[in-house]
């Protein structure tokens, strides 16, 4: 069977193009909105700990809604990478959806602009930059489903599957498991992570 690429589907706007200086403001702002929050991070704290011109800033990347976003679109950029790898590796859409799952929810919690504190974060995201979050849980949802509709069209899944439905629920499961990591069963490991995902969607899928 032929490797499966990630759905192509724009997530966010495309990442600005990086060179050292871009990297390093990124890199700077990345860490920063971690540590303090977007809120509390300017762009001469970015400038500085860039070790660039505020105006070198403005030049390269732009406003600090722009810059957010430029930092949000890199780091989606290596989540698609990531999934991309493992939607090509999986022999099944149920794998593929176990895979997605655990891969996305084991990014976010990794990532320094979010994994400390969710809701607060995306609270911070919402002013600066991100007032389009549903949008983006929508797009994330259509990803899924291009992918589900690919696994279709090849044959290994059933026109019975409400693919629509199915894609909503992953962007759901992910939302919900990052805002309450634990309830009655641990989703601390990769492992658990995709049983848990496979429990989930193996009667959606119907396999």
């Amino acid at each position: 069977m032929p490797r499966r690429r990630a759905a192509d589907v724009e997530v966010l706007d495309a990442p600005v193009e990086a060179d050292d200086t871009v990297t390093r403001v990124l890199d700077a702002a990345t860490e920063l909105f971690g540590r303090h929050g977007v809120g509390r991070t300017s762009i001469d704290d970015v400038a500085r700990r860039a070790r660039v011109g505020r105006n070198t800033v403005f030049r390269r990347v732009g406003t600090k809604d722009e810059l957010v976003r430029a930092v949000l679109s890199r780091e989606l950029e290596r989540l698609l990478d990531d999934l991309n790898d493992a939607v090509g590796a999986a022999r099944d859409p149920l794998e593929r959806m176990a895979a997605v799952f655990a891969i996305t929810v084991r990014t976010i919690r990794a990532h320094p602009m979010l994994g400390d504190s969710v809701l607060a974060r995306l609270e911070d995201l919402n002013a600066y930059g991100m007032r389009e979050v549903p949008d983006l849980m929508a797009r994330s949802a259509e990803y899924v489903e291009v992918l589900l509709a690919a696994d279709r069209a090849a044959g290994q899944l059933g026109d019975d599957v409400d693919i629509t439905v199915a894609a909503e629920v992953m962007v759901r499961l992910v939302h919900s498991v990052i805002l309450a990591p634990a309830l009655v069963r641990p989703l601390e490991t990769e492992a658990e992570l995709r049983a848990f995902a496979t429990a989930i969607f193996a009667p959606l899928l119907r396999v």
